[in-house]
């Protein structure tokens, strides 16, 4: 045997060599998905009035409201644990929307008291937020009660 021939032998023996762990890589690579369009997993929850001025001893009424804009899925209910800031009274201190919905909608409402003068800013406390959907994002805009 020809030294080009023991080459060409051992590259024969590489590739076969080779050619199970490469089928077998193919075989096992995950499974891809592709979406044709983006889906919205976002929900925004503000407050109406966004700003108030109240005296202490005061109550006002706060309403929040929920969007979530998704044509293939409802948002099966909303729990939203309030955040609620000191020298400020707030009944209920949770929203509790146990509908499913799509778009836009008031999801609860909520009565607060400010004790003293200053500025407060109400809303839902980090993660307490609770959907029935995995992943979902949150945007919150906060009220702004102001009591002079």
């Amino acid at each position: 045997m020809g030294g080009k021939q023991i080459k060409m032998f051992v590259s024969l023996g590489v590739v076969a060599a080779m050619l199970p762990l490469l089928l077998w890589g193919v075989t096992q690579a995950p499974r891809l998905t592709l979406q044709t369009r983006a889906e919205s997993v976002q929900l925004r929850l503000w407050w109406e009035p966004a700003q108030v001025v109240i005296k202490p001893g005061q109550a006002v009424r706060l309403t929040l409201v929920a969007e979530y804009i998704n044509q293939n899925k409802l948002i099966p209910m909303v729990k939203a644990v309030l955040k609620v800031p000191a020298g400020l009274q707030v009944e209920p201190a949770e929203i509790n929307f146990g509908q499913a919905f799509a778009g836009r909608t008031v999801v609860g409402e909520t009565t607060a008291v400010g004790g003293h003068a200053g500025r407060f800013e109400l809303g839902v406390v980090e993660d307490g937020v609770f959907t029935g959907i995995p992943n979902m994002e949150v945007i919150e805009k906060k009220a702004v009660i102001i009591v002079e």
